[in-house]
């Protein structure tokens, strides 16, 4: 796995509601309750996400 650091979100919630939105472990407040505890969790989703990082 490579690192690239920390990467700053803008809008957290609302991108990890519509990566799980069809995992249904993940319905309601989950998602928001797993932030709030500060803790790194491993989330495998169900389809692969690209993610491209521009400097």
């Amino acid at each position: 796995m490579e690192s690239h650091g920390c990467i700053r979100l803008e809008h957290l919630v609302a991108l990890g509601k519509r990566w799980l939105a069809t995992d249904l472990a993940w319905i309601g407040d989950r998602l928001r309750s797993e932030i709030d505890k500060n803790e790194t969790e491993r989330v495998h989703l169900k389809q692969p996400v690209a993610i491209f990082l521009f400097y």
